[in-house]
């Protein structure tokens, strides 16, 4: 009868168990597909009401109102249009309409009171003028564009205080071979210290893939083996070992301990001379490009940190040649978006809030 009675009580308390379980499960697939539902709602209720905002600023701006309706209707005789219409004539074969907004083939016609605040939005990180173009066009149109974007740069407090005068890095003609493949080949050097940094990331580490040009930079306050090791343990998780890495002859990058960490993962180590463009070439350029940089968000008044990220965002979205691919776009095959780009999810609906 005990035995019997012992039985009971452990189906009784198995049973209870499976019921809590399963309870907790229900509870569970409940509030997850209640979150996921919100989510849903949430990200479309937010695309309604950008697109709902787009389409009555449209209408609030008479010239980009006026050509809605010439698109729609018809276009009137040119000479009868007024100056800031005629602009939109040469183009007006490429005019479309979309949900009462306007489009020019497949960018957006932005609206005269955002100008300003997206020219602020692409110059984060201080690009140039031609890289500001580059990514500006792939989803933006308006009049004048090119003419905006150039007064832009040219009269950025920061860009006119730092050393754009400088002559680009010069590499030697004689091209080095390409890896097939990127992160197959890797070039490590240090910069600093920077007396503007604090003292925790005076020092930058630049890591450069040599077939993408995809940068990545250690801030900090050292640049010993063991830290840039650690860093380089932590990069290499992300993105695997690369064939061969490239440095010059400074200790932390001939030291024993660094030689036996390139051994753990079999990283082919080649030394350069301090100062070899030729090999060095990809680095040098960057180093540039970073230098500039610097001076200009530190010009500007901008945190060290958020001007190092903002600079790192535009370098690896942004192509260096018009016909090319930027750096992250080779890295991972696919284009990199940057904060004032619409998601690929929300081009549909066209929103145009700038944050």
């Amino acid at each position: 009868m005990q035995l019997t009675t012992r039985k009971a009580t452990r189906t009784e308390n198995n049973l209870e168990m499976q019921l809590t379980a399963r309870k907790a499960s229900i509870i569970e697939n409940n509030l997850e597909m209640q979150l996921t539902t919100r989510k849903a709602t949430i990200i479309e209720n937010n695309l309604e009401m950008q697109l709902t905002t787009r389409k009555s600023a449209t209408k609030r701006d008479s010239t980009l109102s006026t050509v809605l309706h010439f698109v729609s209707s018809g276009w009137s005789s040119k000479k009868t249009l007024a100056p800031d219409i005629q602009q939109f004539f040469a183009v007006r074969d490429e005019l479309q309409t979309e949900d009462q907004c306007l489009l020019r083939e497949n960018r957006i016609v932005l609206l005269t009171a955002l100008r300003r605040r997206l020219l602020a939005k692409a110059h984060e990180g201080h690009p140039g003028i031609v890289r500001m173009k580059r990514k500006l066009r792939q989803s933006y149109w308006w009049p004048g564009q090119d003419k905006n974007i150039e007064n832009f740069v040219k009269h950025c407090a920061g860009c006119q205080l730092s050393d754009k005068s400088l002559a680009p890095a010069n590499v030697s003609a004689t091209s080095i071979p390409l890896p097939e493949s990127p992160w197959q080949k890797v070039a490590i050097d240090v910069t600093g210290p920077f007396l503007i940094a604090s003292q925790s990331s005076k020092f930058l580490v630049v890591l450069i893939d040599y077939k993408s040009k995809f940068p990545e930079i250690l801030m900090a306050s050292n640049v010993r083996s063991s830290t840039i090791i650690g860093w380089l343990d932590e990069v290499f998780s992300r993105f695997g070992a690369p064939d061969e890495l490239v440095s010059d002859n400074g200790p932390q990058f001939t030291s024993m301990e660094f030689t036996n960490f390139l051994q753990k993962y079999n990283i082919h180590h080649t030394l350069t001379a301090v100062y070899n463009r030729q090999e060095n070439g990809c680095v040098e350029r960057f180093n540039q490009y970073l230098t500039h940089g610097v001076q200009a968000f530190h010009a500007s008044g901008e945190a060290w940190a958020s001007g190092i990220q903002a600079l790192l965002r535009n370098y690896r979205a942004t192509a260096a040649s018009p016909q090319g691919r930027s750096p992250g776009e080779i890295m991972f095959h696919r284009p990199l978006r940057l904060p004032f780009q619409i998601p690929a999810a929300a081009h549909r609906a066209r929103p145009v809030l700038l944050s």
